[in-house]
């Protein structure tokens, strides 16, 4: 009963984990978009579109190692 009980508690875990990553993974592609968009658009100057993105990267790993 007990084993069973550790092996629910690794696998809430590492669900756990994958819900993080991806939502790592999806901040740095939304980064990454960003920054691609970057030289598309008339709103920011590519400079400060480039920064953005770039901000949003880094809070993307944040968000992974968090």
């Amino acid at each position: 009963m007990d084993q069973a009980l550790i092996n629910d508690v690794e696998k809430v875990e590492m669900l756990e984990k994958m819900d993080q990553r991806i939502k790592a993974v999806s901040i740095g592609f939304i980064g990454a978009a960003i920054i691609l968009f970057a030289y598309h658009q008339d709103v920011l100057s590519s400079s400060n579109c480039v920064f953005a993105g770039f901000l949003v990267i880094v809070f993307g790993v944040l968000v992974h190692d968090g």
